[in-house]
C-alpha cells in the first residue's frame, strides 16, 4: 500500500498550511479578547475564500470545495496546530444540510 501524498494531497496540505499561518497571526487577539473584532473575522473569513477551503465537506454544487474525507484530514492536520476555535474557521456545515428539505425541515 502506498502512504505518499499524491500532488492534489500536497498542494493541499500546503495550501492548508498557507492558512494556519495567517490563522495564528489572530490567537493572541482571540485569548486576550475571548474572541475576535468584527475586522479579523472579515480578515479571516476572505482568507479561507483565498485559500479555497470553505466549507470543505460540502459538495461543490452546494457551496462547498467537496473534499474526500482523506483530503478533509489533510486539511485538518495542518489546521490542527492552530489553537482556540481558529481551526474551525474552516467551516463544515453538518452533512445533513445536504439531504434537507423544506418539508423535511417542517417535520420536526
Amino acid at each position: 500500500m502506498e502512504f505518499a501524498y499524491t500532488n492534489r494531497l500536497s498542494e493541499l496540505r500546503e495550501r492548508a498550511r498557507s492558512l494556519a499561518n495567517v490563522l495564528e497571526t489572530f490567537e493572541l487577539e482571540c485569548e486576550e479578547n475571548n474572541g475576535l473584532s468584527a475586522e479579523s473575522h472579515a480578515t479571516i473569513k476572505q482568507a479561507v475564500l483565498d485559500h479555497q477551503l470553505n466549507a470543505i465537506n460540502t459538495p461543490v454544487e452546494y457551496g462547498g470545495t467537496g473534499l474526500s474525507v482523506l483530503e478533509q484530514a489533510v486539511v485538518q492536520e495542518q489546521l490542527g496546530r492552530v489553537t482556540g476555535v481558529l481551526w474551525d474557521t474552516v467551516w463544515r456545515p453538518a452533512n445533513p444540510l445536504a439531504h434537507a428539505t423544506p418539508s423535511s425541515a417542517s417535520a420536526t
